[in-house]
């Protein structure tokens, strides 16, 4: 069974160490999300994934180091607390689902807005 959930319109913040411009930045973050996601590829072949379950939001935290402005590497826990099970109107389901990510902050700057570029993989 493969399950793939895209997540959509997610906001968040970031907890991190303020800093002088110029001055070099490392260490722990811990961040905060909310978003929505959506249905997306296939349950079983031939079976889509958006014909099985709703879409539902979902809340995350996340866990990281900083490694200097640009990069900042880490854990994410994310949590759908209701998802709707289509073919049961009865069920319910929920998802729990653990990952790891790169992000690179291009502007690399701590602004009240800090734009970020992600890859991770989760389960």
């Amino acid at each position: 069974m493969r399950w793939i959930l895209l997540p959509v319109a997610v906001l968040g913040t970031t907890s991190s160490a303020q800093a002088a411009e110029g001055e070099e930045i490392k260490g722990v973050e811990v961040g905060a999300r909310l978003g929505y996601q959506l249905p997306a590829g296939e349950f079983a072949k031939g079976r889509k994934m958006s014909e099985e379950f709703g879409s539902g939001a979902l809340v995350g935290l996340d866990a990281g180091y900083r490694l200097n402005r640009l990069f900042y590497a880490g854990l994410t826990l994310a949590y759908v607390p209701s998802l709707d099970v289509k073919v049961c109107p009865d069920c319910s389901a929920s998802a729990l689902r653990p990952g790891v990510f790169v992000r690179i902050h291009p502007t690399a700057q701590f602004e009240p807005i800090d734009p970020w570029i992600g890859v991770g993989v989760g389960y």
